[in-house]
């Protein structure tokens, strides 16, 4: 089973994988922000629906 190094530590200026304990390259941080950046960029181009419209809400005046 190969690891997706979701958790990990920094040590002395060294990054490692909480789980599997393996030494991480210190672009591995900078990788994983892009990609973030790039799910964000594509969920942001998706074409969202039109907002539903509302009924104005009205309440009786005079306590009956």
């Amino acid at each position: 089973m190969a690891c997706t190094h979701e958790r990990i530590k920094s040590v002395n200026c060294e990054i490692f994988c909480m789980d599997c304990g393996e030494k991480l390259p210190i672009d591995y941080l900078i990788g994983k922000e892009r990609i973030a950046q790039q799910k964000a960029a594509e969920a942001a181009d998706e074409p969202k629906d039109a907002p539903k419209e509302t009924k104005k809400r009205t309440t009786k005046k005079g306590g009956r």
